[in-house]
């Protein structure tokens, strides 16, 4: 037997779905269009990012359809992103205050909060929903968008949401239409965690539901005033709801739970006043993990990543939002006959804030090492069932190909996307956080070498 123990490493390095994303804005206010280019998207992936926020400012059809041009622009976005090997967090919004040196004031925002109707939403949701579904290989999950300034759902000027920051019919007919246009295998996220118990209930999901393609299965949560107040400016304490240190209390113990099962992204927005007691290493390393975080704004706001690069917590958020798988031992036999049991046991541990969240397959792989024949034994697992700080053990009681020829064989340990068309590209498959065990060209994990006897 084989009793193999394996290096940690704190390398960091981009991983599905997960971690620091750059924002890119491709439809500007008004008819700008800012196509996503190939050098600039391989860069992003260069510096060790694996996701992209991407606003579609599509104010222009406030009164109207999406045009056809825009539509296939649209799509063109997508087809780069898979090209640069990235995915994307999609928002689809009509306002973009207070860019520039303008100052965001609650008056200028509620000003510019501009929404078309209903109808008009909607219909844009349904032309839509083509694209989105047939890219949706490339989408971590998407932002709600569509409503009030930034499409963050705090105001709007017809009703999409009513004035004290709480849903409505309107609303509801919005988050089921775009949970509609997704498939069920594809998540989207809230900016609000009570706009979710107010739709879907106060209960947080459990295992019994997690997965299941519903709905409320489906959303996640987002928070664009990451740390900035007692209350996050609002993100969990709407006026209607009573006492805001009791809204706080409450809704972060509902996040706790809900995160289990669905993604947790946004940004931070303020590093002045209020924001200076919550921003710093301890606090923010404390509600990532408590809220159970999978992606962070790299480029906003600065301020407080720069805090955290002083402070020397940058790379430990870095590495650990979303998931870090890393192994710690692995027993299995050093020789084996065709037909015989495999009995491989290994021992792993997620060292990140969260589990994944969209399906990911595991296989274990027995490679000839002369001819390189790949013979896959395919794990029952689910990843997404396996939380942060959780250390677990995965039996492969499988016997062996009857038609592996004797040889020496590499023992391998691959997590590819499941999606056919990333399936075999290595930039979408999870790398352990190992030393020595991640192979680049082929996107599997090295876990050890036996040989296959007659």
């Amino acid at each position: 037997m084989l009793s193999l123990t394996y290096a940690r490493s704190d390398e960091t390095f981009a991983n599905p779905e997960r971690g620091f994303y750059r924002q890119f804005v491709s439809f500007d206010s008004g008819d700008a269009r800012r196509p996503l280019g190939a050098p600039s998207l391989r860069a992003v992936r260069g510096q060790g990012v694996s996701i992209i926020r991407v606003y579609f400012v599509i104010d222009e059809f406030m009164k109207g359809p999406l045009s056809r041009d825009a539509l296939d622009d649209i799509a063109a976005n997508f087809d780069e992103v898979r090209r640069a090997g990235l995915k994307i967090i999609p928002r689809f919004a009509y306002s973009f205050p207070c860019s520039g040196a303008v100052r965001c004031t609650e008056e200028r925002v509620k000003a510019e909060a501009l929404d078309p109707s209903l109808h008009r939403v909607l219909e844009h949701v349904d032309q839509l929903t083509p694209v989105l579904r047939a890219n949706s290989d490339v989408i971590a999950y998407m932002e709600m968008g569509f409503v009030g300034a930034w499409g963050e759902w705090h105001h709007s000027s017809t009703g999409l949401v009513n004035a004290n920051h709480t849903t409505n019919e309107r609303s509801a007919a919005i988050v089921e239409r775009i949970m509609n246009a997704l498939p069920r295998n594809r998540m989207a996220v809230l900016r609000y965690p009570y706009h979710k118990q107010s739709l879907f209930g106060a209960k947080p999901l459990d295992e019994t539901e997690a997965f299941t393609g519903s709905a409320r299965s489906r959303i996640g949560a987002l928070n664009d005033c990451f740390l900035a107040s007692a209350n996050d400016r609002g993100t969990y304490s709407p006026p209607s709801l009573g006492p805001p240190d009791k809204n706080v209390i409450a809704l972060k113990k509902f996040l706790s739970l809900d995160n289990r099962f669905v993604p947790q992204g946004g940004e931070t927005c303020s590093a002045e006043g209020s924001a200076r007691s919550y921003i710093p290493c301890a606090n923010a390393l404390r509600d990532l993990a408590n809220m159970r975080w999978s992606a962070l704004n790299v480029g906003y706001r600065r301020e407080v990543l720069d805090l955290w690069r002083q402070q020397g917590c940058l790379a430990e958020i870095q590495n650990r939002l979303g998931y870090r798988f890393r192994l710690l031992r692995a027993d299995l036999p050093s020789q084996a006959k065709p037909g015989s049991p495999l009995n491989l046991r290994f021992v792993m541990t997620n060292d990140g804030f969260a589990a994944p969240y969209n399906p990911r397959r595991m296989e274990l792989g027995l490679r000839h090492t002369a001819s390189r024949r790949v013979y896959p034994i395919k794990i029952a697992y689910d990843l997404r069932l396996w939380g942060g700080g959780e250390t677990r053990t995965v039996s492969v009681p499988d016997r062996l190909p009857l038609e592996l020829e004797p040889g020496s064989y590499d023992v391998v340990l691959s997590l590819p996307d499941p999606e056919t068309r990333l399936r075999d590209r290595p930039e979408y498959s999870i790398r352990l956080a190992n030393k020595g065990l991640w192979e680049p060209a082929t996107g599997s994990n090295l876990l050890a070498q036996i040989q296959v006897i007659k």
